[in-house]
């Protein structure tokens, strides 16, 4: 019972409060609960047949037609959708501010909205009404709304909103083109653009399409919108402005002397981002000298042209000029877009408008020079000529100026020296002779020709000048340019001659002096010579030693007062060589030889003699390339080039004059070594033969041992060549003389007293037998004397 008591008491305490609260949610104004009701999703009933009807238990709704736009008369049943509530029959949206209700969904419009709307038109969706138009959001300026759908963007949204930038160029284009047309096909197709561009970002809560599938009543704004794109392809940024400064010419109709006024063409063109000339718009010019025949330009289709006139400075003098171009008022390729601020702005349109206007410029100088300055630039037919050769020139002019033209002279030089780039012709050159290449204008030419002379050796090379003109100063080239001059190389020719030891000397060319003076200047290097030393300096005339071999080297028609670095190799083979241009025998000998030659070319000299063994011995020299010639080498195996040394013949010892020389039989002929002493008695040899009582006849030389002595036995005598066999005795001669070949004799040996164990007869084995019995008698007394002591023991 008292539970009850409590509930109802608080029952009676909290209901008056409960009342309280609800209250003011019922006592707003009722516009701002006829906007929540709209706001609401629609009731299940309200698209029934009683509802349209009017029926309903809320606010009565009306259906009405956009003004402006097509469509069917659909009714709609909440705000969002455009149905317009009614309170008592009058329209309660009426003159309400601040709350934003749909204007592209086709209701009628209050004022705010009539205010807010531009050129455009409706268009009925299924699910609801677009406004394909301008809106009047911004001061200045026509909108665009991008989320078809949402509310209305009144001008109360944007009093504090900022731009954004947004990278479109086509839509840029066409707004800052065409948004202040006053044709409603034009911003209903612009209202597309903006709608379907992709670069843009957008909102839709119905959906948008193109003026071609919009129907009939789109039909206006459908060409105005492929018109707007093609153009916006062709003509839309970012743009690019430039000015030309041609070069500068006489003023036409003038003197056209050197101190004439100089006339250059000026041109500009503006270009969009697909490279198109852009039509229309206005470029003023000016200049920083001279003066321009036009302040001002529009850009066509093409360049568009005018005039600069400068004064011409003074002659080796210029002056510069700047042509200065620029255009204004150019689309800006990029849009503003605008976001609503405020209370309920989430649900507020975003608007795009075109971008702030560009400028550009572009610059262009100009230099004005006094009398052109010409340059000849030249190239000599060939690097290396021969005596006899047909020469020319190419060269190139530049710097004379446009349509002036000037004689140029080439002159030809020659000089035995390598050349030096010099300003003057250096000492000892001389001209060859000149041609002219007659009134040349800038570019490429090649001169006239000029034929060597013959026998000419030593370097060519061109010059060329311009004589001063009325438009031009004079001109001349330097002498000894590289890409101007030519070889035409000396060719020396070599003649050489191998000597072997014993044989005539050819006589040396004379040259620039004594032969001894000269020859003394020669230095003649054998690295390979093991008997001969590092460095020496034969003479010229000095014979060679036998079984050696030197060569003489004659030079002629080589450059005057050069050094020539030779190289002399000589080679041995056992077989007689053929001539070929690589050696083919073993090479034992290398010398490098310098020589300098005079004033004619000329010169000689000879290497170093060098022992050879028998055989074939061919000499190779070579030339090392020099400032003025190439290297040159001489064939293997030439047969002035080539020796041939015979082995000496054997030596044999021959008797003295009235002496006839022994006859010793091969079994009883004395040893030719005398034996060694025995050392002990066990040592001694048997006697093989008795001793001979006759003693020899003392040998003319002493007899030589044909094989060494034995180990320490000491040689019994001077060591004389080993003489050859005697004949057999059936080619023995008359008396028992040996025929002698008639060869060369060996040089005599002097005589020399026999020693005297040869003069006197052995009788070594007797003393060994008389020496053998005593020891055997002393052997005998000393066993005796033993044996008698034992006993006596």
């Amino acid at each position: 019972m008292k539970k009850r008591i409590l509930f109802l008491t608080a029952l009676l305490l909290f209901a008056p409060l409960a009342v309280l609260l609800a209250l003011p949610a019922t006592a707003q104004h009722p516009a701002d609960t006829l906007l929540r009701a709209a706001e609401a999703p629609p009731p299940a009933a309200a698209t029934s047949p009683a509802a349209r009807a009017g029926a309903t238990a809320g606010p009565a709704l009306v259906t009405l037609r956009g003004t402006g736009g097509s469509g069917s008369a659909d009714s709609r049943r909440a705000l969002g959708t455009g149905e317009i509530p009614t309170a008592g029959g009058q329209n309660v949206l009426a003159g309400l501010a601040g709350n934003g209700a749909s204007a592209e969904l086709g209701r009628a419009l209050d004022t705010n909205e009539k205010s807010v709307l531009g050129p455009g038109h409706w268009h009925s969706t299924p699910t609801g009404k677009t406004w394909y138009g301008a809106y009047l959001s911004l001061t200045g300026y026509n909108a665009y709304c991008i989320d078809a759908g949402l509310r209305t963007p009144y001008a109360r949204y944007f009093t504090a909103a900022k731009g954004s930038e947004i990278e479109s160029a086509g839509s840029a284009y066409l707004l800052s083109r065409y948004s202040d047309s006053k044709k409603a096909d034009v911003h209903a197709a612009l209202s597309a653009i903006v709608k379907l561009d992709p670069q843009i970002a957008h909102r839709h809560q119905v959906p948008v399409a193109a003026p071609g599938k919009l129907g009939k009543r789109f039909a206006g704004t459908a060409k105005q919108y492929a018109a707007l794109r093609a153009e916006a392809k062709k003509y839309a940024g970012p743009y690019t402005l430039t000015v030309t400064v041609g070069d500068p010419t006489p003023v036409p109709g003038g003197s056209g002397g050197p101190t004439a006024d100089r006339v250059a063409p000026v041109s500009v063109v503006l270009k969009s981002a697909s490279g198109r000339a852009v039509p229309g718009y206005t470029v003023r010019l000016s200049s920083s000298a001279g003066k321009l025949a036009a302040a001002a330009l529009t850009t066509g289709t093409s360049p568009t042209t005018t005039r600069l006139t400068v004064p011409r400075p003074k002659a080796t003098q210029s002056a510069s000029a700047t042509v200065t171009a620029t255009v204004s008022g150019l689309p800006n390729h990029r849009l503003l877009q605008y976001k609503p601020k405020g209370s309920g702005s989430k649900r507020v349109q975003n608007i795009v408008t075109r971008g702030l206007p560009m400028s550009l410029s572009a610059r262009a100088g100009l230099n004005v020079h006094g009398p052109t300055r010409p340059t000849v630039t030249t190239t000599i037919n060939a690097q290396r000529l021969e005596p006899g050769a047909r020469v020319f020139d190419r060269f190139t002019v530049t710097g004379l100026g446009q349509g002036l033209r000037a004689d140029v002279v080439h002159t030809l030089w020659h000089s035995e020296s390598k050349p030096k780039r010099t300003k003057d012709a250096p000492a000892g050159a001389k001209s060859l002779g000149s041609v002219t290449s007659a009134a040349v204008a800038d570019g490429a030419h090649t001169s006239p020709t000029l034929t060597l002379p013959a026998g000419i050796r030593g370097w060519v090379y061109w010059t060329e000048s311009i004589a001063a003109g009325p438009d031009h100063i004079a001109w001349n080239s330097d002498h000894g340019i590289a890409r101007e001059t030519a070889l035409v190389p000396w060719r020396p020719h070599i003649e050489t001659t191998a000597v072997l030891g014993g044989q005539k000397i050819p006589q040396a060319v004379a040259f620039g002096g004594t032969q001894e003076k000269w020859a003394k200047r020669d230095t003649v290097a054998v690295p390979t010579a093991g008997t001969l030393p590092a460095t020496a300096r034969p003479s010229q005339t000095a014979p060679v030693p036998v079984g050696s071999t030197a060569d003489t080297i004659r030079v002629r028609d080589a450059r005057p007062g050069s050094t020539l670095q030779l190289t002399a190799s000589l080679y041995h083979s056992q077989v007689e060589p053929r001539q070929a241009a690589q050696p083919v025998g073993k090479r034992v000998a290398q010398q490098q030889v310098t020589l300098r030659v005079d004033k004619s070319g000329a010169g000689s000299t000879r290497t170093a003699p060098v022992a050879i063994e028998p055989g074939w011995a061919s000499w190779v020299v070579e030339l090392a390339a020099g400032e003025g010639w190439d290297a040159w080498h001489s064939d293997y195996g030439i047969p002035a080039e080539t020796v041939h040394r015979t082995p000496p013949p054997p030596i044999v010892t021959t008797a003295p004059p009235g002496t006839t020389p022994p006859v010793v039989p091969p079994s009883s002929a004395p040893p030719t070594t005398p034996a060694a002493p025995p050392s002990t008695p066990s040592e001694v040899p048997p006697s093989s033969a008795p001793p001979s009582t006759t003693p020899p006849a003392v040998p003319s030389s002493p007899p030589v041992s044909s094989q060494p002595p034995g180990p320490g036995v000491p040689p019994t005598g001077p060591v004389a060549p080993t003489s050859p066999p005697p004949p057999p005795a059936d080619e023995a001669g008359p008396g028992g003389d040996v025929q002698v070949p008639p060869e060369q004799p060996a040089p005599e040996q002097p005589e020399q007293a026999a020693p005297r164990e040869q003069a006197l007869p052995r009788t070594g084995a007797t003393t060994a037998i008389t020496a053998g019995t005593a020891l055997a008698l002393v052997g005998t007394g000393i066993l005796f004397l033993y044996l008698s002591r034992r006993r006596s023991a």
